[in-house]
């Protein structure tokens, strides 16, 4: 059973390899392929810091590998993911989850996508940016739209260590999926965390009331197409796009409260304004959840103009 369990490892390798290759290929000639290397794990920075006092390995990970009846299973990104590789193990204790037949299996890499934003600020004004009253009303629209949101389904892999290409470094990556009941793992969590700065355009609006998952003063930044590819949280949501239909600007970024601005920074974003601006930010988490807490990419604010 070893040896056929070690021809199988060495096959996965292989083939994980190939998809891996092709979807660089891929990348490259399509949406431009965001990660142009990695650097030395002693010359990776210490911030920000993704791992905390709820990552533990457990000790019987290794045991419980052998209690999962797969081998391997596809992932997000189209990848071949192995059970062996898995860094941690456990058994789930959730009702109605069988502990002897469910597992959390978390992986050492996240997903991210990296995209030029549909936003344009010259199109769509800021006045009706969060009032959710504009339309795919032309035939030209919806087609760039709908290019927008295949490009938006190529999927991306990070690991600690990589660079992006606009001068990020990956400090963490987890990916967390669940098996149960012999079915096919699904994933609970992905988060990546970045060092470095990201200066972008878009435009900015202060939330006036508390909103599901975003209390009063929630400072939302949406980057517009002027930037590039922009790189955001993992979402699998596809999207039924009709003529009339309603878009989704999906490049943006939570920065924090506005009362933890400094007086400048919050004037400029008065509470119920959109303002178009240029805004600097570091510490940048992209997060996917499918566990009960939003999907969300976040930072905070280092330096903020109006443009």
């Amino acid at each position: 059973m070893k040896k056929h369990k070690k021809i199988i490892l060495a096959l996965t390798a292989f083939m994980t390899a190939a998809l891996f290759s092709s979807a660089c290929t891929s990348g490259n000639n399509e949406t431009g392929y965001p990660i142009i290397g990695s650097v030395q794990e002693d010359k990776i920075p210490s911030e920000p810091n993704l791992y905390d006092e709820t990552v533990s390995i457990n000790e019987k990970s290794e045991e419980l590998k052998a209690s999962i009846p797969i081998f391997w299973f596809t992932g997000a990104a189209g990848e071949l993911l192995s059970v062996e590789s898995a860094i941690n193990v456990w058994n789930i204790f959730s009702p109605p989850l069988n502990p002897d037949k469910s597992f959390g299996l978390q992986f050492d890499h996240a997903y991210f996508t990296y995209t030029k934003p549909f936003y344009q600020r010259d199109i769509f004004t800021a006045e009706s940016l969060y009032d959710q009253n504009l339309s795919l009303d032309t035939p030209e629209m919806l087609d760039k739209y709908n290019l927008y949101l295949k490009n938006k389904a190529v999927t991306y892999t990070v690991n600690r260590g990589d660079k992006l290409e606009n001068g990020l470094i990956c400090t963490g990556a987890l990916t967390l999926y669940i098996y149960s009941e012999d079915k096919t793992p699904t994933i609970s969590y992905s988060k990546a965390v970045f060092s470095g700065e990201l200066t972008l355009t878009g435009t900015v609006c202060c939330l006036t009331e508390d909103a599901p998952y975003y209390e009063k003063g929630s400072v939302i930044f949406t980057a517009d197409s002027d930037n590039g590819k922009v790189p955001c949280e993992y979402n699998p949501v596809t999207y039924k796009v009709e003529l009339g239909t309603t878009p989704f600007f999906n490049e943006r970024f939570i920065l924090g409260n506005v009362s933890d601005l400094s007086p400048q920074q919050a004037e400029l974003i008065k509470n119920n304004e959109y303002t178009d601006v240029e805004v600097t930010i570091k510490n940048i988490c992209l997060y996917h959840g499918n566990n009960g807490i939003p999907s969300s990419s976040t930072a905070e604010i280092t330096d903020i103009k109006v443009i």
